[in-house]
């Protein structure tokens, strides 16, 4: 009785592990011409929240004046005004003043709850000149056609956009660990939830109506 009931147990979990690897194949497989934009484009807020430096901070940074859009701003934030990425970011937005995307660098700490990521963010949140923003985490190394990709798949029903990372470039063992947890079981989990209508939002990257929030209670 008990080996039918593993082979049985077994069958059932490889059913679901490759029914799963089929819907993110299916979800991450390759698309023809790029993500169809409205028009026009809605101009978007991109708030970066900042926290020390890390191994691609300048990387991260210059991609993030590199996106393919036609209008956006981006307004990275720190808590505190001895932050050693500070430098970087100054010398980022000198380097493309001349440039077609505003940049400022929000200093300060507004304590609105117990997370010190949400203390840095909000400010970020206040003053965005435009209603959609997307909160992209420090270590997200943004690909040129990310802010259309994120644009093109809000509908009007949508409350949030959220997009899974993905892992590279690790350097130990640890990050090994991460990317290899990022890139298989995480992500064929958020891809196969989100088919079934289930969703999921993760805070590398979130993608808001700033007007949604502000009339849920949000400031």
């Amino acid at each position: 009785m008990l080996p039918t009931v593993l082979s049985l147990l077994a069958g059932f979990f490889l059913v679901i592990h490759l029914a799963t690897l089929l819907i993110a194949w299916w979800r991450c497989r390759p698309r023809r011409g790029d993500a169809a934009l409205a028009v026009p484009a809605p101009a978007v807020t991109v708030v970066r929240p900042l926290c020390g430096l890390e191994t691609f901070s300048a990387r991260t940074i210059a991609a993030a004046f590199a996106l393919d859009y036609p209008a956006y701003e981006l307004l990275f934030c720190v808590a505190r005004a001895d932050d050693p990425v500070i430098p970087l970011v100054e010398e980022a937005i000198a380097a493309h003043a001349e440039g077609p995307v505003p940049a400022r660098l929000l200093v300060g700490d507004d304590r609105i709850g117990a997370n010190p990521k949400l203390n840095n963010m909000v400010k970020g949140w206040r003053h965005a000149a435009f209603d959609r923003i997307a909160f992209i985490d420090s270590n997200v190394l943004v690909p040129p056609r990310f802010l259309r990709d994120l644009v093109a798949t809000f509908r009007p029903d949508t409350a949030v956009v959220s997009a899974p990372p993905c892992g590279i470039e690790p350097a130990g063992f640890g990050a090994d660990l991460e990317c290899a947890f990022l890139n298989t079981h995480e992500a064929r989990w958020q891809y196969t939830v989100d088919t079934f209508g289930q969703g999921f939002a993760q805070g590398k990257t979130l993608f808001y109506r700033k007007g949604d929030l502000d009339r849920s209670g949000m400031r």
